[in-house]
C-alpha cells in the first residue's frame, strides 16, 4: 500500500471526532517525515479525507491491515483521550479490516498502558 494511501486512512481516522487536534496532527506529520512525503502531498492527501466520501483504502497483506489499525489507534489517541464515536469508527475498521477480536485486544492492551490516555463512555467531552 502506497504512503499516500496509508496517511488518507491515517486522517480519516483522525477525523472520526470531527477535528484533528494539534497532538494527533504532529503523529501525522511524523508518519509523513517517515515515509518522506513533502508538505504540498501532505495538504492534497489532508483535503482529500475531509471529503465523505474519502474511501478507507484496505491493505490486502494481513500484517499490514494490523499494523495499520495498530496506527490508526495510535493517531486518535495522540490527544490524549479515545471517545466514544472514536471506539465505534475503530471498531467499524476492525470488522472491514478483518482483525480478529484476539488482535484487537492486543491493540487495545498497547494503548491502554498509556497512563495518561483517557477512554470516554459517552461522546461528551
Amino acid at each position: 500500500m502506497n504512503p499516500t494511501d496509508l496517511l488518507r486512512n491515517l486522517f480519516i481516522m483522525a477525523f472520526a471526532d470531527g477535528e484533528i487536534s494539534p497532538e494527533e496532527m504532529s503523529l501525522l506529520a511524523e508518519h509523513r517525515d517517515r515515509w518522506g512525503m513533502s508538505k504540498a502531498q501532505f495538504e492534497a492527501t489532508l483535503r482529500e479525507a475531509e471529503s465523505p466520501s474519502a474511501p478507507l483504502q484496505l491493505p490486502e497483506d494481513r500484517d499490514d491491515r494490523r499494523q495499520l489499525l495498530s496506527d490508526m489507534a495510535a493517531v486518535m489517541a495522540a490527544d490524549g483521550r479515545f471517545t466514544k464515536l472514536e471506539m465505534n469508527v475503530f471498531a467499524l475498521a476492525a470488522v472491514r479490516l478483518e482483525i480478529t477480536g484476539g488482535e484487537l485486544d492486543e491493540i487495545l492492551d498497547e494503548l491502554s498502558h498509556d497512563d495518561d490516555l483517557i477512554i470516554e463512555d459517552s461522546d461528551e467531552g
